[in-house]
């Protein structure tokens, strides 16, 4: 399910993923998730439809989720001394982690 509307101007998936909360409508208190965001048109995609059809006067608010990427972490987030993801978990070595050699009986 997709529709236009009028958004701030942010780059080409800018609220993917991202959240719906429907303010007012036949979807008043229902959160969708956004497929996609295409800002040459104000497009929005959802991944699930609504159960009710989207009328011009229906109100929302449109948020950004975190993608969990490094590159969100570090460039946009400026927290990326934070992140904790693949490939930067802290590794143990055999030295470090003193587990009990086999019985070489």
């Amino acid at each position: 399910m997709s529709w236009s509307g009028t958004l701030t101007a942010q780059p080409t998936g800018y609220f993917s993923p991202g959240v719906v909360h429907w303010d007012s409508g036949w979807n008043i208190g229902l959160e969708r998730e956004v497929e996609s965001y295409d800002s040459a048109t104000g497009t929005v995609t959802l991944a699930i439809p609504c159960p009710f059809a989207i009328q011009p006067a229906d109100q929302f608010r449109i948020r950004r989720d975190y993608d969990q990427s490094w590159a969100m972490a570090r460039d946009e987030l400026k927290n990326g001394n934070n992140f904790r993801g693949e490939p930067y978990l802290p590794r143990a070595n055999a030295a470090d982690i003193q587990a009990p050699t086999p019985n070489q009986s």
